[in-house]
């Protein structure tokens, strides 16, 4: 029986990817470096993935029947400088374990994303629209060309292959993950709503800028096709939805979703100031509603939402060689936000809202 290990288990993909595995007919461990939220479908195992000693002492033992590999674990940092040693160390001790005690590996997936063409940057420092996956890096620090380095090297002269996927933002749920869009913005929306105010988007000269998506589900569909697919060995691949949409297109469905009127802010509105103090309004909001007693530093991010909100240029992947190789699937990006908006209502992690038009 194939065996899978996912690292980053309780993470937005992580934690839906062990779903998708299991039902695939894979046995699946979890490692994650906290107990953050629940975890089904695999055996977790807590450890500290900066501590090589403490994951061999963890892991040895468990990871002999491992046949696939799946990274999906980030830390944040205060500079680039500091990402890229603590990521790409991070990666190193993992694959350590694994290559030294499993018996038949045969695949190592390593996620990454956008981030990898520059994204966060622009294009001023070299970020090219649309992103394809045969650009050049930039020069700059960047964990993922390390962790990629890293990957390519060790696998040279091993049966083992491996595949690097590259999503846009991905919207699924996780609690206390750091690039969580998509649930800072029903949040954020949640809070605006509660104080009586229209739903403001932060930048006028972001208004009209192209975004793209990639749905958790889609992700770990394309994840598990890619990794058990001969045909996609030792290959990259941008991830998304397969739309493009403007945010003057998505933020008056997301109004009304919420039942709320909208407005555009004329100067810069910062986001990321604007949720910061509002933790006892959030206990409020919860208790009122009786939703499941999360702080609201749990669920809302505001810088990533700050990021992905304002940054006044395109953001789009191709999504070509994806297709040459052969998933066609695909999401539409407005349903997806809307079921997205739902699951979060029945989990009660936001309130159910009375939906309306936005104007």
């Amino acid at each position: 029986m194939k065996t899978a290990l996912v690292a980053g288990a309780n993470g937005i993909a992580g934690r839906l990817l062990l779903k998708y595995l299991k039902d695939a007919g894979f046995q699946c461990i979890g490692v994650a470096k906290s107990k953050k939220g629940e975890v089904k479908d695999a055996k977790m195992i807590f450890a500290d993935m900066m501590k090589k000693d403490e994951l061999n002492e963890k892991l040895s033992s468990e990871v002999k029947n491992v046949t696939h590999m799946y990274y999906c674990a980030w830390q944040p940092a205060d500079s680039e400088e500091e990402k890229c040693k603590v990521n790409k160390q991070m990666f190193e001790n993992m694959l350590d374990v694994v290559e030294s005690n499993a018996n038949d590996l045969q695949h190592v997936y390593l996620q990454t994303g956008t981030k990898y063409y520059g994204v966060h940057v622009g294009p001023d420092k070299g970020y090219k629209i649309p992103s394809m996956e045969s650009d050049s890096r930039l020069s700059m620090p960047n964990f993922y060309y390390d962790q990629e380095d890293v990957l390519k090297q060790r696998q040279k002269g091993k049966k083992w292959t491996w595949s690097v996927a590259r999503p846009d933002a991905i919207i699924g749920y996780s609690e206390d993950t750091a690039m969580n869009f998509g649930v800072t913005l029903a949040v954020y929306a949640c809070i605006l709503k509660e104080m009586g105010k229209p739903l403001v988007f932060p930048s006028s000269k972001a208004w009209n800028k192209i975004r793209t998506f990639t749905d958790a589900h889609l992700l770990c569909k394309a994840i598990l096709w890619m990794s058990t697919n001969p045909n996609c060995a030792n290959q990259d691949f941008n991830i998304n939805n397969g739309d493009m949409l403007r945010w003057d297109q998505l933020w008056p469905r997301f109004a009304k979703r919420f039942g709320m009127k909208y407005e555009v802010s004329k100067e810069e509105f910062d986001v990321e100031k604007f949720m910061e103090d509002k933790d006892k309004l959030w206990k409020e909001i919860v208790k009122k509603n009786q939703l499941q007693d999360y702080d609201l530093s749990q669920l809302a991010k505001g810088d990533f939402l700050k990021f992905y909100l304002t940054f006044p240029y395109d953001n789009i992947t191709s999504v070509t060689k994806l297709k040459k190789f052969g998933f066609n699937e695909f999401v539409d990006t407005a349903d997806m936000f809307d079921n997205f908006f739902t699951e979060l209502q029945n989990q009660k992690i936001i309130p159910k809202v009375t939906t309306g038009a936005a104007t």
